[in-house]
């Protein structure tokens, strides 16, 4: 008889925090998101997108499962980016709201910036190929001499000469 309530009370406590750990996002565009890429907080994996869909508005609804934190802020912040050279992967950044997400809460996704440097090299070869061949040469030109700059800073930052 002593065991219900300490069974009663597990139950409890695991349907309640349960619901937190999944979380829907809105976005425009899904930007090459799928199913099993990784939610990341400060580039650690916090969880993974368990379904991509689309709303009634044509919308990207991605479904989240947080293995690791369910007690976001509710002003967090969720941006599609990159885990890596190759992975796409939400980001997630903290907010400091008192308030905590739940999966009832609606949130809208941060695409990422036009003009941000995509590590996984897509914007710049979307860039190339919709570009005319003429502008082509151009473009590989200035791509290289930014990555070269941003080499060269990445050196002195790392204190490697």
């Amino acid at each position: 008889m002593t065991k219900i309530p300490y069974l009663l009370f597990l139950f409890i406590l695991f349907s309640c925090s349960s619901p937190n750990k999944e979380l829907t996002i809105t976005f425009e565009n899904a930007s090459g998101i799928v199913e099993g890429d990784p939610v990341v907080l400060n580039n650690q994996p916090i969880g993974k997108v368990t379904k991509v869909s689309l709303d009634e508005h044509y919308k990207v609804l991605v479904h989240i499962y947080l293995n690791k934190i369910d007690h976001l802020p509710q002003d967090s912040k969720f941006t599609i980016g990159a885990k890596d050279l190759l992975v796409r992967a939400i980001v997630v950044t903290p907010g400091k709201s008192k308030n905590r997400l739940t999966s009832s809460d609606r949130i809208i996704g941060i695409p990422p910036a036009k003009n941000q440097i995509d590590s996984s090299g897509t914007d710049f070869f979307e860039q190339f190929f919709e570009s005319k061949p003429s502008e082509n040469q151009d473009t590989i030109l200035k791509e290289l001499k930014e990555l070269k700059q941003e080499l060269r800073d990445l050196k002195k930052q790392t204190g490697m000469q």
